[in-house]
């Protein structure tokens, strides 16, 4: 026992108050337990402000070989996806997102385009912006777009599209019209084992 002088021995200079401190051992362990704690609410925390964070870029507008700036009034084909992929399967889906979005540019046709992912989540946009409809099919049936296809639809949990015409004025097209105009309509695939099980 030790004997700690109370706040009151300003008063009474004789009182003191008799205190068992704990062993070092179960100290430091409190301790460590405290900054466990803190550390994994910090964790937690932080994934709940970013969970639904997403970065993206601005709309960029390309410039290819035969990339002419269309006419305001011409209309051009808009195209927006939004695909949220299963964690435990989504390498393969990445990895060809990114050859895709790097070949962007490249692409006969394509007057702009824009990417979107969630920081911390699962969920990833795509905005593109074709000359006509010609443009919009080649790229689909192109040899990178069909093996993104192949190898990253299986990391895939659901898909949805939106194809429109529109004004070549009305570009850019920011993310807050472009997640509006995906929610007022668009398809919708549901591709776990489940839902295609069911269908």
């Amino acid at each position: 026992m030790v004997d700690i002088v109370n706040q009151n021995a300003v008063l009474n200079p004789d009182a003191t108050v008799a205190v068992s401190r704990p062993p070092t051992e179960r100290t430091d362990a409190m301790f460590d337990d405290l900054a466990r704690s803190a550390r994994l609410a910090g964790h937690t925390l932080v994934a709940l402000l970013l969970g639904g964070c997403a970065i993206a870029t601005p709309f960029r507008f390309v410039t290819a070989p035969d990339a002419a700036a269309p006419d305001p009034s011409a209309p051009v084909v808009l195209v927006l996806t939004h695909a949220v992929a299963d964690p435990d399967r989504r390498a393969a889906f990445d990895e060809h997102t990114r050859r895709v979005a790097a070949a962007l540019p490249s692409q006969a046709g394509l007057i702009g385009y824009a990417l979107r992912r969630e920081l911390l989540g699962n969920e990833a946009w795509t905005m593109t912006v074709w000359r006509d409809e010609a443009a919009r099919a080649a790229f689909v049936a192109s040899p990178l777009h069909q093996a993104a296809i192949a190898a990253g639809l299986p990391g895939l949990v659901k898909v949805r599209f939106r194809r429109m015409s529109l004004p070549a004025g009305a570009l850019p097209i920011g993310w807050s019209d472009a997640l509006r105009l995906l929610d007022e309509d668009s398809r919708t695939y549901d591709l776990r084992p489940s839902a295609a099980a069911a269908r």
